[in-house]
Formats: C-alpha cells, structure tokens, sequence
C-alpha cells in the first residue's frame, strides 16, 4: 500500500493509474480499488461542525460480529469514526440519532494529529449513508394492504403443504 494524501491505494492501482493522471488526480471512483469499506451498524453520536468555510460531520459507529466459544456464543463489538464532507450526506446525518441503524459505505482514510503527539487518526470517510430498516413483518403489511389489490390475490385459496420429519432426533416414536 502507497499513501497519497489521505487516500491509501494498492501500488498496482497507482502503476496503471499513473499512465494517465498524476498521482494527485486519482479518480475517486476506483472500480477495482481495494480501500473500500461497508458498515453496517448503530449510530452512537452525530457531531455536525458547521463553519462558513468547510461543513462536516464526525460520526460515531458501532458495529458486532459473533463468533463461536467453546461454551457457546459471543458477540464482539468495534466502534469505527466516520466522517462525512459531502453536503447531501450531512443533510442525511443531521436527522439521525443514537440508537439508528446505518449502512456507510466508505474509503478508509488516515491523517495525523498535532506533531508532539505524532499519532495517526485512521477513519472511514463515507461515500454513501443509508438508513437501515428491518423487514416488514407478515402482521404490519396486512393492515397497509390495499383491499382492491388483495381481491386480486390468488394466492389465499392455494392449500400449503407441510413437510413432516421422521428423523429419531426430532421426534419420539417412529412408525
């Protein structure tokens, strides 16, 4: 990996680039880039700093993985630092809350602190925020159904069959 920037890009990437753009022109949209990250997680804070020469936007994510133990299952859970800097995805941002689920699709980036501290910040910069809603259950869709639509339905009259196991472990007595 080669940083330019702020932006890490595979060597590769920048060889066959170079041909064509400076290095400092790299084309954001790279179809082959490897720096690209999606999270899917809950939103823990939003912090919006509006100045009249740059607006942005830091935002707190937490994201879980489970994984198995020998006495059962666990969760992991990763907090990552996002940071928005397009003005329609800070319009998406302010209206978000603690506790919402996201999906953020991003490049990751670094970038330096003060010089006595010399620690790198290292961050998802997102292209994109979408808010994350859960499936619709059976009961729900059934009161916001449409009654011409559902006379149209013909599925209600069709008979399901079921399957039955016979294994052992399932059930007790076996024919």
């Amino acid at each position: 990996m080669l940083q330019i920037g702020r932006r890490l890009c595979p060597l590769t990437i920048l060889s066959n680039i170079s041909r064509h753009f400076i290095t400092r022109e790299i084309p954001i949209d790279c179809s082959n880039d490897l720096n690209m990250v999606v999270l899917l997680g809950t939103v823990n804070s939003v912090n919006v700093h509006d100045s009249p020469e740059k607006s942005y936007a830091i935002m707190s994510l937490t994201t879980r993985a489970s994984y198995k133990k020998k006495t059962g299952y666990g969760l992991a859970f990763s907090n990552h630092r996002i940071h928005i800097f397009d003005v329609n995805l800070l319009e998406k941002v302010r209206n978000l809350g603690k506790g919402d689920r996201v999906c953020i699709q991003g490049t990751l980036s670094a970038y330096p602190m003060m010089q006595p501290n010399k620690l790198w910040v290292h961050c998802v910069v997102a292209r994109t925020v979408g808010l994350y809603l859960n499936p619709v259950d059976d009961s729900e869709s059934a009161d916001h159904c449409d009654p011409e639509l559902s006379a149209f339905d013909s599925t209600e009259d069709v008979e399901v069959s079921t399957f039955v196991s016979r294994s052992s472990k399932t059930s007790s007595s076996v024919d």
